[in-house]
């Protein structure tokens, strides 16, 4: 079966089509992820990654959210009570997944914390 749709309701469209033709087999928030990742793959920025919450949670658990710091992908970084939404990383680990990724001591991650609702 094909469907004609204009490109702005692709998604949209494609989505509705799935939950007509297949009622609940479709996963929304895996869709949600899975395209909100795809997204940010378009980019063609090695710097742009969609972290789930869970992904962050070892990190923000541990700064909870203050001026502390921690480690994780292999680096440790402060969050500035005065800057909330960013992280300021103070060292690269040699040969960690965050040096490898091209991260620098000194770079500022922007915090984008998101709940999907359904």
């Amino acid at each position: 079966m094909s469907v004609r749709v204009e490109a702005g309701d692709i998604l949209d469209t494609t989505l509705s089509w799935i939950d007509e033709e297949y009622p609940g087999e479709l996963d929304p928030l895996k869709v949600k992820r899975e395209s909100a990742g795809a997204a940010l793959k378009a980019l063609d920025d090695k710097y742009s990654e969609l972290l789930t919450e869970r992904d962050l949670d070892p990190l923000l658990r541990a700064t909870a959210l203050t001026e502390s710091s921690q480690t994780g992908v292999g680096m440790a970084v402060v969050k500035d009570s005065k800057f909330p939404s960013f992280l300021t990383i103070t060292s690269v680990f040699e040969g960690s997944p965050a040096q490898q990724a091209g991260l620098i001591t000194a770079q500022i991650l922007k915090i984008i914390l998101y709940t999907v609702c359904m």
